[in-house]
């Protein structure tokens, strides 16, 4: 039986997806044919009708006629071989099979001996678009059609299409040239396009229509183009025109490195966008006038030169505060509060150095400035006791703090410097305890002869007992051994200031910040903290892991439990706050589920400190569904709801809602509705309703188009 071309087409899907490009390039997976005699002899032979001709080598068969090779499948009503030069014809119905390349042909005709061939009246393609041409011949891997008809599978009267007269493709260089191309809207002719010249190697295109009303822009439409391809480069360009304020421009550029590996990477990110905007746009968050030309810019950068040294950067410049909140809603959240640096990294076998800058990109964001900061950290080295291990810190900053307005508030210029020298030891079975010394001294110069001097030790004691346990698991989908590793650890550490000298006039720039994790106990991990002072905490914690395999060979975190509590803590310090107790759970009993619970209370009177909810599930690619909650008491909270549908092949679904639990309203949803119907568009329907904050009380909606490119 002859194959339809939905199956054809259905056989072709499971091939990879990633070509919705140019669906020419379909010929892209079209091998070369080559066939040695020992290879002919393989062949096998299948008809009704078999007819063989020792004296012209030839092979006539009719009625399901069937020809199958190591890489080749023919089927026709009529095949005709002839062994002696190597010439296959075949008629009626033809299906030319070449591992993943489909082909059906009212005739064909396919030479052995260098694998070129012709066929009349043929259809092809890649899922789910299709080719309908006149004829198509391929001699040494270049392929030429004629009167080609380029449309999808399921084809619809209002579903694009392209007309080209000749259609060329050099598999050998990638390129692709068309002539005589026309565009059309169903059954109706829009007109010509100019000659295609392409090399599949760079970038095709996308590109979406774009529409709607959202407040208090007032309504706009305009047009995103996105270019992408083989190459590491993408490009997207988008153009509104909102009524009520002028043209906006958002032109965004990347570059990803190709076959990046841990060795040796260069990324680059570029996001601009820009208006002369015309209408009301009112005053910024410090009561400024907002000025006409506004704009941002987002650059990021992040490089690796060798296996040592790699550079960072990240720069965004902004025209006033509430650009992101008029026309870059989507984005609002993510780059609120988003530095400004660079940084060059060397990172050696037991020698780390960084030299790091951040400043003040936008005068209406106060910054503590670091211009610059030089970290040195040498170890840990085994010295002088093959227990003990020794890491030496240096670090030099010069900072400046500015407000909101670009004023300087403070300043200040300090060289750090930190000793530690810890142990190792296992004092029996499952037991490990860990001795540390460590000696900080803070040296300030704030051009006074006098200049603040701070020095201090501290003696830490840390006893773990590590438990390792297996154990059978078994759930629905997989079953195994499952690795349980517990460990208890108690410690204490105690901070003594051996000398200070004219500590009182050191500028409280950087200090103790609200933190939603347990504090840092350890003398060696503070840097850039001004408001050092002694202390003295015992803390106990105990953390289990649960470990498996969910596939063969592929480990997989079922669940995880952390306790700490700080038993107890100097009252007397300054610096460390009241005990605190910090519990966290995860569990994933598949790695389509995530559940992820913290919880910090101040033990004092059991005041909850920080809360933090995740769940996270996925189906595949056709469900997700993700819901967080964030909760700060002395800052707010905020639970978060998203969730993915596929419906059907052709409507997708999807809502994003955030609820305020202390204003008692939902201070944003939005929902989209993602239809591909009529067949060759792709409609976006999109609702979003901002309530309670500070100009964004509005409901928007809006639309986009995209017609999938050729």
């Amino acid at each position: 039986m002859t194959p339809t071309v939905r199956s054809i087409l259905q056989d072709v899907h499971s091939m990879n997806p990633i070509m919705k490009r140019l669906i020419f390039c379909s010929f892209l997976v079209a091998y070369n044919i080559t066939f040695s005699d020992s290879e002919q002899t393989g062949i096998i032979l299948e008809a009704d009708e078999t007819v063989y001709d020792d004296n012209k080598s030839t092979v006539t068969m009719k009625g399901n006629a069937t020809m199958k090779g190591t890489n080749l499948t023919l089927q026709a009503e009529e095949v005709l071989w002839n062994r002696k030069t190597s010439m296959v014809f075949a008629n009626g119905n033809v299906m030319l099979g070449l591992d993943d390349f489909r082909l059906l042909a009212s005739s064909l005709t396919l030479d052995f001996s260098n694998g070129t061939f012709s066929a009349y009246k043929i259809r092809t393609g890649y899922y789910p678009w299709t080719i309908d041409a006149e004829d198509i011949t391929s001699n040494n891997m270049q392929y030429s059609f004629s009167n080609a008809q380029v449309m999808h599978e399921n084809h619809e009267r209002f579903s694009p299409n392209l007309m080209i007269e000749r259609l060329e493709f050099d598999k050998n260089s990638s390129s692709l040239s068309g002539k005589g191309v026309g565009i059309k809207i169903g059954d109706t002719f829009i007109g010509k396009l100019p000659e295609i010249t392409k090399n599949l190697n760079n970038f095709s295109s996308r590109y979406e229509l774009l529409g709607g009303q959202q407040n208090p822009l007032g309504w706009y439409g305009g047009l995103r183009i996105d270019l992408q391809g083989a190459t590491p480069m993408q490009f997207e360009l988008q153009s509104l025109y909102y009524l009520d304020r002028g043209l906006y421009l958002s032109p965004n550029f990347q570059y990803l490195s190709p076959n990046a590996n841990n060795s040796k990477w260069f990324n680059l990110n570029i996001n601009l966008a820009a208006i002369r905007d015309s209408g009301v746009r009112g005053l910024d968050y410090r009561g400024q006038e907002i000025k006409k030309n506004r704009g941002l810019a987002r650059i990021a950068s992040s490089s690796k030169w060798d296996d040592n040294w790699k550079f960072n950067f990240s720069a965004n410049p902004q025209t006033d505060s509430e650009f992101y909140r008029d026309f870059e809603r989507e984005n609002f959240l993510n780059y609120q509060w988003i530095d400004n640096f660079a940084e060059l990294v060397y990172d050696g076998d037991i020698l780390t150095a960084s030299l790091l800058s951040d400043w003040q990109v936008n005068e209406y964001e106060s910054q503590i400035e670091k211009k610059p900061k030089l970290q040195i950290l040498l170890g840990p080295k085994v010295s002088w006791n093959s227990n003990f291990h020794e890491t030496i810190k240096l670090e030099y900053a010069k900072r400046n703090d500015l407000d909101n307005f670009g004023e300087l508030l403070n300043k200040s210029e300090s060289i750090d410097l930190s000793l530690k020298s810890q142990g190792v030891y296992k004092v029996g079975k499952g037991f490990i305890y860990s001795p540390a010394l460590t000696y900080k001294r803070q040296d300030y110069m704030l051009g006074s002869h006098d200049s603040p001097v701070r020095e201090f030790s501290e003696v830490s004691n840390e006893i773990k007992f590590l438990l390792v346990a297996d154990q059978a698991y078994s759930f629905p989908m997989y079953e195994g051994m499952m690795d349980h590793f517990s460990t208890f650890s108690l410690k204490h550490n105690h901070v003594h200031q051996i000398r200070s000298r004219n500590d009182n006039s050191i500028p409280s720039i950087e200090g103790n910040f609200l933190n939603p994790n347990i504090e840092h106990m350890n003398l060696f991990d503070f840097s850039d903290y001004d408001d050092l002072s002694p202390y003295e905490v015992l803390r106990f914690s105990w953390s289990n892991s649960f470990i498996g395999a969910y596939e063969k060979n592929i480990f997989h975190e079922f669940a995880a439990l952390k306790l700490e509590q700080d038993i107890w803590t100097d009252k007397s310090s300054e610096f460390m706050p009241d005990p605190h107790f910090l519990g966290s759970i995860s569990l994933s009993p598949f790695p389509s589920m995530e559940i992820e619970y913290t919880k910090k209370i101040k033990t004092s009177n059991g005041i909850t400190a920080a809360e933090f909810m995740s769940l996270y599930l996925r189906d595949g690619w056709n469900h997700e569904f993700i819901i967080s909650n964030i909760s700060i008491p002395s800052i707010g909270s905020n639970l978060s709801f998203y969730t993915k549908s596929q419906i059907s092949l052709k409507t997708a679904l999807a809502l994003n809602v955030r609820y305020d639990p202390e204003n008692h309203n939902f201070s944003y949803w939005s929902g989209d509705l993602h239809i591909t119907k009529p067949v060759g568009w792709e409609w976006v329907f999109s609702l979003s309703k901002y309530q309670g904050s500070r100009k964004e009380d509005n409901l928007s909606w809006g639309l986009r188009a995209n017609i999938f490119s050729f």
